[in-house]
């Protein structure tokens, strides 16, 4: 398999009142095409951080990359990129949805002319190709009634449409990783089922990556093929993911999997 996503030896410090503090401590790792990668780890393991790193969100000067740090996208540096070449990577090679699509949606503006926009930003289109597009994206996240859908507000829509019609946005361009920070903690459990499967149907059918950013080992073992798990700024542990919860060999993948709480027996809910 080709490596969309190359990682290695990333180390992130943030310059504070009281020094400099590293988030995020030489870590490597690879994603594949058509792969899911999950990033585990509690609040604070620098997870959410490396995310940004990937798209070059971190606010300069306060974040600064150690001059052994590279992030390669298709053999291609973006570490320090011109910002041209990172502006045609943002939204068109990789997209982002973030934990609460409140905090990205525009609440005075329907969802649909919200895609469509982003339709139109990033392709030369008409506006009523545009719109067909935009109802075509609803679709294929599953949303039900677009036809009216396509017009509400998005405080009109439950938290799962919301985060449907984010990942809608995020697919836009069609991009090759897909980074996905806690995508369904604000959800209850049906909901995040329902969109983790659409996230893995989506993942197969347009034959994207994913990066899973989640607290949460039970969605992990679930939903990804291959697991880093984080602490403390540090990759204590990667591999398959399968292998990483059937057989962990450090003490902090041991303990979380320890944390996680454990399904009931049948006789124990009657």
């Amino acid at each position: 398999m080709s490596k969309i996503l190359e990682i290695n030896n990333l180390s992130i410090n943030f310059a504070t009142r009281d020094g400099s503090f590293t988030a995020v401590n030489n870590i490597s790792f690879d994603i594949e095409k058509n792969q899911t990668m999950a990033l585990v780890g509690e609040s604070g393991s620098g997870k959410s951080v490396t995310a940004m790193s990937i798209l070059q969100l971190l606010p300069k000067p306060q974040a600064t990359y150690s001059q052994e740090s590279s992030i390669k996208f298709n053999n291609k540096e973006i570490i320090d990129a011109a910002k041209e070449d990172l502006l045609s990577i943002r939204g068109n090679i990789v997209s982002m949805i973030f934990q609460e699509p409140m905090t990205s949606l525009n609440p005075y503006h329907r969802v649909g002319n919200q895609i469509t926009e982003s339709i139109l930003l990033h392709s030369n289109v008409s506006k009523k190709e545009a719109i067909k597009e935009a109802m075509d994206l609803m679709s294929l996240v599953e949303i039900d009634d677009v036809s009216r859908r396509f017009y509400s507000y998005p405080h009109e829509l439950s938290g799962g449409q919301r985060q449907r019609i984010m990942i809608a946005m995020a697919l836009v361009n069609k991009p090759e990783l897909l980074i996905a920070d806690e995508p369904t903690t604000a959800l209850d459990v049906t909901i995040q089922a329902q969109i983790l499967d659409l996230m893995g149907k989506l993942k197969t059918e347009l034959g994207m990556s994913i990066l899973f950013i989640t607290h949460d080992l039970g969605l992990v073992q679930e939903f990804s093929d291959q697991v880093c798990v984080m602490k403390n700024g540090e990759i204590v542990e990667q591999g398959d993911t399968n292998e990483v919860f059937t057989n962990p060999s450090h003490a902090y993948t041991k303990k979380l999997l320890d944390a996680e709480p454990q399904p009931k027996p049948i006789e124990d809910l009657r």
